[in-house]
């Protein structure tokens, strides 16, 4: 038997499968446009508390107008910008500023970007 025909008795009914099942099990997700990432970004962006003299920036998702969006990704964008805004703060002025930052960063536990988008071993170092 030929490397081909040996590729081809291997890899052509592995392909069926797939194609027949799907690439996945889980079920396919609903993609969002821009201005539904914006909307959830500024959902999480309000309830968080943002340090003083960094307020959150403004969502951007909707000037890509080809793409779309995982769900979860203006939420996760917002936790992710407070977590820098917060460690920003702290590098201004590390003595003053370190307590509140602590207390403020210990809460990054409870946030969306946290619990949808970190696993496992990730999350134990946290």
């Amino acid at each position: 038997m030929t490397m081909k025909k040996l590729m081809l008795s291997v890899v052509a009914p592995g392909l069926t499968i797939l194609a027949a099942t799907g690439c996945s099990a889980s079920p396919a997700k609903q993609l969002q446009k821009g201005l539904e990432a914006d909307a959830s970004y500024n959902a999480e962006a309000s309830r968080l508390v943002w340090p003083a003299g960094y307020p959150a920036p403004t969502p951007e998702f909707h000037k890509e107008t080809l793409v779309n969006n995982e769900p979860g990704v203006g939420e996760g964008a917002a936790d992710t910008l407070w977590l820098c805004s917060w460690e920003n703060y702290y590098l201004d002025a590390p003595s003053a500023h370190a307590q509140e930052t602590i207390e403020r960063m210990r809460g990054f536990k409870s946030l969306y970007d946290y619990m949808h988008n970190y696993t496992g071993s990730s999350q134990s170092g946290v």
